[in-house]
């Protein structure tokens, strides 16, 4: 855009020119500030890039913005010329100092403002409330402090069927769990702690597996008529009994009904 202003003369002394002299002075060309790309972040603009007028011929601008690489563009014949836009820069393959365990491979070759979910690899579990995005800011990501992923300890074998061990599976190092009494055995509970991935829990200092006592029966779930079940009372989790007819019955079908202690304390 050219600017121009009309400056009136009336000549003094020839009375034969009728009329004004219209005399026509142009400025310089200059370009509008409101045609200048807008880069995709804030911006911490260069010379010529944040006034809010017009900017002069032959002006140059420089966006600076934090986490791209902008071109430079000129004000020439009222345009600015080479306003492509501001490319973010890339981040690639995670943040130069890694979190341990931490798989980045979905952070490879990200730019300014994308971002990218981690991973942990295996043997690594993420810990509870753990930052798992991470925003990538011209070549470096954004703060990884927040990124924890901890070793698994292997899941700790079987202890025998009066022990559950079935919390101690899962765990990270730090991590504990207890084995208590199965279901139809009454006794204490042990604390066991993960020290090291990769290898089972380890019972804590002082601690030894519990005692687990056998629960006693004392019901039958579905009686049946004149039958005796005296030789089944007292007996405990897992145990069986064969009841009799009382006198005057006799068994029928044949056979016997045997019956199992279950682990609620009912004979079925």
């Amino acid at each position: 855009s050219y600017s121009f202003c009309t400056l009136l003369v009336t000549p003094p002394h020839d009375h034969h020119m009728a009329g004004l002299v219209s005399l026509v002075v142009f400025s310089l060309a200059y370009c509008p500030y409101n045609d200048l790309t807008t880069p995709p972040a804030a911006v911490s603009s260069g010379v010529n890039c944040s006034t809010d007028g017009d900017v002069a011929e032959g002006a140059t601008c420089n966006h600076v913005v934090e986490g791209y690489t902008c071109n430079t563009v000129t004000c020439a014949s009222s345009v600015w010329s080479g306003t492509a836009p501001c490319v973010g820069d890339t981040c690639s393959g995670g943040p130069a100092v890694a979190s341990t365990g931490v798989d980045y491979t979905s952070c490879n070759r990200k730019t300014t403002g994308e971002y990218c979910d981690l991973s942990c690899l295996a043997g690594y579990k993420k810990v509870d409330g753990a930052l798992f995005i991470l925003t990538c800011i011209g070549t470096k990501y954004s703060d990884i402090s927040g990124v924890v992923c901890l070793p698994v300890c292997a899941t700790l074998s079987d202890q025998g069927p009066m022990h559950d061990e079935l919390s101690c599976a899962g765990l990270v190092e730090g991590a504990t769990c207890n084995v208590r009494c199965a279901t139809g055995y009454t006794g204490g509970t042990a604390l066991y702690v993960c020290t090291t991935g990769g290898q089972e829990p380890v019972l804590s200092s002082g601690q030894a597996n519990p005692v687990c006592n056998a629960n006693s029966c004392n019901a039958v779930a579905l009686p049946v008529e004149a039958a005796n079940y005296t030789s089944c009372f007292s007996l405990s989790t897992g145990s069986v009994c064969t009841p009799t007819c009382v006198a005057g019955y006799s068994q029928s079908l044949g056979g016997s009904f045997p019956l199992t202690c279950d682990p609620n304390g009912v004979f079925d």
